[in-house]
């Protein structure tokens, strides 16, 4: 009689815990992210600015930034390579754009001779 509860007992273990397990499975939420297309061209506060490769004069013009603003240089806003514009006025902006579940997320690095600025914003940044 003993030996035949045994089967009985174990089962009595393992079958709640093989249910709970059952019920802990999940299936994973995709989350989409919204990213933003980058333009040939865009105008912001009356500037016109059109897209730009990474060229000697953008590097060297980021890199005076960096070499002003060293605090900068290892943040995970400014990691990867920046989408480049330029202005009539020889203006530079540098566009770091970030994926995100709810809005884009960037960091914007205009440069104007010597002086420099820092934009951050969600959304679309050109539009």
């Amino acid at each position: 009689m003993i030996s035949g509860l045994r089967p009985i007992c174990l089962w009595c273990l393992v079958l709640p815990i093989f249910w709970t397990c059952v019920g802990c499975y999940q299936q994973p939420v995709i989350i989409q992210e919204v990213s933003v297309d980058i333009p040939k061209q865009f105008t912001a506060d009356g500037t016109v600015w059109e897209v730009r490769e990474m060229g000697a004069e953008e590097e060297a013009t980021l890199g005076l930034f960096f070499v002003q603003h060293p605090e900068l240089m290892d943040s995970p806003e400014f990691e990867g390579r920046p989408s480049v514009f330029a202005s009539e006025s020889r203006l530079h902006r540098f566009y770091w754009l970030h994926a995100s579940a709810v809005a884009p997320e960037w960091r914007c690095v205009e440069v104007n001779g010597r002086t420099s600025n820092v934009i951050e914003g969600t959304g679309n940044p050109f539009g």
